[in-house]
């Protein structure tokens, strides 16, 4: 997989995360917004994946969510024993 292809894989994993999330509690993009303080253009360009969720906004959806940050993010990133130097660009 190129790095690109890697990067959108990341944004969209974690896009479907929040939303999986969000519907299981019935919450919505407008609240959404509210929380990380943005506009709905913003939000709807994080839920479809098109730009990155910074770190910070990563960590207020956990806390709306009332879930670990490490459920928002895949796996293979989230655990400290994981090999290799991949990075994860969420800012």
């Amino acid at each position: 997989m190129r790095p690109m292809d890697d990067q959108l894989w990341i944004r969209r994993w974690i896009s479907k995360q929040i939303k999986i999330e969000m519907l299981r509690q019935d919450k919505n993009q407008c609240e959404l917004g509210q929380i990380l303080e943005i506009s709905a253009p913003q939000v709807s360009a994080r839920m479809t994946g098109k730009i990155d969720f910074r770190v910070g906004e990563l960590f207020k959806i956990a806390d709306w969510l009332i879930v670990p940050v490490e459920r928002l993010i895949p796996p293979s990133y989230a655990s400290p024993r994981r090999s290799g130097s991949r990075a994860v660009s969420v800012a």
